[in-house]
């Protein structure tokens, strides 16, 4: 989920990221943007928080700092979800 609110600087953010992300369209419509963040705890950006895919659990808050050691396989899973 980005904070950013102008669709350019989200389209050009959001290219150099590898994961997946809301479309900037449906964080406006939809609110997601304020509910996910107050949900999640978010204040300041950058915050990358990971999510299981199967649970919706939190596998880290600090997915900023440790998001490398997930696409290098390094990342030592603290539950049973698959980090891809």
């Amino acid at each position: 989920v980005s904070l950013v609110s102008v669709q350019k600087e989200y389209d050009n953010y959001r290219s150099t990221m590898p994961w997946l992300s809301i479309p900037f369209a449906n964080l406006w419509k939809m609110d997601l943007k304020d509910k996910l963040a107050k949900k999640f705890g978010v204040v300041s950006i950058p915050t990358l928080i990971v999510l299981d895919g199967h649970s919706g659990e939190i596998v880290t808050r600090n997915g900023k700092g440790q998001y490398t050691n997930y696409f290098t396989g390094e990342y030592e899973l603290q539950s049973s979800c698959v980090v891809s």
